[in-house]
């Protein structure tokens, strides 16, 4: 079966609660028959873990790294989880990586 990947609310903030997680996301693969939901409530869905993980790097950092070092992602995130995690979702971001549904 075919993986899928999508964008999350990163696990050090969303499971840990590491304050300075709270803008941050990383690549989650997408758990079956939810593709549509994921799509509808605005999160992107990647054919690869590869795409998913480049951009995740490129929202974490959209004006590159920060004096602070911590990720800066400008989009908001979903009422949809994966896994007690929400989904990211940002409409006015263009991504560079073009490997996504």
């Amino acid at each position: 079966m075919r993986r899928y990947w999508t964008l999350v609310q990163h696990e050090a903030f969303a499971v840990r609660g590491i304050h300075e997680f709270a803008r941050a996301v990383q690549a989650c693969p997408v758990p079956d028959g939810t593709i549509e939901e994921i799509q509808e409530a605005g999160g992107y869905v990647y054919e690869t873990h590869n795409a998913a993980l480049d951009a995740a790097d490129e929202i974490n950092w959209p004006d590159g790294p920060t004096d602070e070092g911590h990720p800066q992602a400008k989009g908001t995130f979903s009422t949809v989880e994966i896994s007690g995690q929400a989904v990211y979702i940002d409409r006015g971001h263009q991504l560079k990586a073009r490997d996504y549904r």
